[in-house]
Order: structure tokens, then sequence, then C-alpha cells
């Protein structure tokens, strides 16, 4: 179910703080968001960049007509497969929708892992301008070294800041510096993402290493029993290589298979280290994000000095946070909800929640 579009007054949206729940892929998020949806009355909106795709299906672990029935979803099947899209246009539409589930029911349910969309959701958008197709093209097609060189070229800050494997992000840096002339790693600068848009409470299901990986590896055999590899197919014989939705997780790899670059037998071990690794970047954002936009952070942690841990294994790199997560109950989830919005929220607040001791295990089987 996708949105309806309304035009609203957008402090409206901000009466209340939007409930988000986000989190590395596999981590259960979508089926902790539709159990919170359901206990609150409301419906959900879709933060996934691929989710948003028609015919997108298996590969981006969409919501079943069944599960949409249940709750309805917004930012659902949205665009069509080959349609260009870019964080403006997506948070555009973001914005509708949740001010059509607010006005309607009150309050609005995000769910979502794509984290880039959430600080701009949050903290709104640089303005950027408008990118040539041919720029667009010409980017797309360069050998991803090629793309770094060149972004280390024109604006080393940002080339230093993206992973080397981050391909979109470096070709929207690139781009934006081509067509402004400057930088966009001092037009970020400038904005800064200090002047929130929105305020929410952030929930966080994290696990161990080990328990999150188990549940990639669950859900890539999962996809690929569904049919993963043939409804990649279809899409390409129907629109191409060109969307921009296949070369996001699961379907790249599958893509890689009918192109012969890797073996059927290899595949998912391919997709299932490629989440793996996607998983450990949004983990990144989590132990960084807050800290940067002072949100307020539930539990309170303490900066991790790594120097002093020698000999212990740590994760996250210098400079970066290790996440301590709580135990929490479902119906603590739900009295905080409800606090805050009687109450109302200064800044977004992020729960990190021990999902296996949490209480919440029940409900997490997905997302």
């Amino acid at each position: 179910m996708s949105s309806s579009p309304a035009s609203i007054d957008s402090s409206s949206v901000r009466l209340k703080p939007l409930i988000v729940v986000a989190g590395p892929t596999a981590s259960g998020k979508s089926a902790l968001g539709v159990a919170l949806a359901s206990e609150l009355g409301t419906e959900i909106v879709s933060l996934d960049s691929v989710q948003c795709f028609k015919e997108f299906n298996i590969g981006s672990a969409k919501p079943s007509l069944e599960e949409q029935a249940l709750v309805p979803h917004h930012m659902i099947d949205v665009f069509e497969p080959d349609f260009e899209l870019n964080a403006k246009v997506f948070v555009d539409r973001m914005e509708q929708a949740i001010g059509d589930v607010v006005l309607r029911k009150g309050r609005a349910v995000v769910i979502g892992g794509t984290t880039m969309y959430l600080t701009a959701l949050l903290q709104g958008l640089v303005e950027s301008p408008e990118i040539p197709s041919a720029l667009r093209d010409e980017l797309r097609a360069m050998p991803l070294e090629k793309l770094r060189v060149q972004l280390e070229e024109k604006d080393p800050l940002m080339a230093g800041k993206l992973s080397a494997r981050d391909r979109p992000r470096m070709e929207r840096a690139l781009a934006v510096t081509l067509v402004s002339g400057e930088p966009f790693s001092q037009q970020q600068a400038r904005h800064a993402f200090q002047n929130p848009k929105h305020t929410a409470l952030v929930l966080v299901p994290m696990w161990s290493r080990e328990q999150l990986y188990a549940r990639i590896n669950d859900r890539v055999d999962g996809m690929l029993v569904r049919g993963l590899l043939e409804e990649t197919r279809r899409i390409v014989e129907q629109y191409g290589e060109s969307p921009h939705a296949l070369r996001s997780l699961g379907y790249a790899q599958c893509l890689s298979v009918l192109r012969g670059e890797i073996e059927h037998g290899d595949l998912p071990a391919a997709i299932a280290q490629a989440t793996r690794r996607f998983a450990k970047r949004q983990l990144t954002y989590f132990r960084n994000e807050p800290w940067k936009r002072g949100w307020s952070i539930v539990p309170t942690q303490e900066r991790s000095m790594l120097s002093e841990r020698q000999g212990q294994q740590v994760e996250a790199r210098a400079g970066e946070h290790e996440i301590v997560a709580q135990s929490v109950s479902f119906g603590e989830v739900l009295g905080r909800i409800r606090e805050l919005e009687r109450e109302g929220i200064s800044q977004t607040e992020v729960w990190f929640v021990d999902a296996p001791t949490s209480g919440l295990w029940g409900v997490l089987d997905g997302g």
C-alpha cells in the first residue's frame, strides 16, 4: 500500500515524536515495528531505499500483502523499478506519508535501515544542485577505483569519510562537487545537520555479532529459496541493468551470477558476506551519529578508550563508541512512547535494546 500525498503544515508533524525502528539488517526491525504499530493502532512508513521500488520484493524483505493488510504500510511500491530516485525525492515523499498518517492516526511508526535517509529525515538535507542525467550515467559507468581517485582529487575530505565500497555516496559527492564547483564536504559543513526537522524515539535492536551473522545467514538462505535469483532475472529482462536498486544487497550478487562473474554455488556466501559488511556500516553509523547530532542515548554510553583496552577484541575503531544495549520489556517501550507523547520531546532519543534478553525476542522474527 503506497502513501497518498497530503498537503499539511509540516509543524503539525512535529507535535509528537516520530517512533522509529532502525538498526542493522536482519536485526528484527520489521517485526518489532509491526508489533508496535498494531499495539498503538497506527500505520507504518517504510524508510527503506529498495522497498519503495515496485518488483524488488524478495531481496528488499518487503512486507507481504498479508502483512500490509494487517498493518497498513506506506512508501512501499511507490516508484517504478527504473525511476531515478534521490534523497530529496525520497524524503519529500516520506514527509507526505508521515503527515498523512499523523493526521489520521495521531502518530506514525517509521521502519528502516537506510541510515542516510534517517539523518535526512530527522536533520534535513543539504541543498544540492540538479545532477544532469549524462553526468550521472558517466559516473555510474566509471570503475570504482577511478571514481575513488577522482573524488580524492576533487574533495579529499569527503573521500576520507566514505567507505571505499560506498559507491552510491561517492557518486553523489563527486557529482555535486562537479556541478556546483564546491567540494561537497564544504557544503555539508555549512549545513552541519544541526537544525532538526523532527524529533524521534529511535529503537535499535542489538544482537551479538555471532547472533546477527546467524540471522543474516538464515535470511539469505530464505531469500534464495523464495526465488531471489529468478526475481532479479525478471527485472533485468524487463528493465535492463540500469535500475539503481540492482546494486543493492542480494540483487547485485545475483546480477553477477547472471553476468557469469561468479558461480551460482558461490551466491549464498557472496550475499552473506556483503550483508555482513553492510551491517557493520550500519552499526558504525549508530556508534557515531547519535553523538554527532546531540541525540539523547539510553542507556548512557561512555566513549570507548580503545588504547586502554589492549588485548580485548573491540569492533569499534578509535574515536568511535562501543554500543552498550539495555534489557527492556515491550511494555516499557510502549510506556516510554506514551510518556513522550504526553510530555513532548526536546531532542531525539535513541534506545539501544538488547534483543535476546529484553523480552522483545518474541516479536523479532524478521527485519
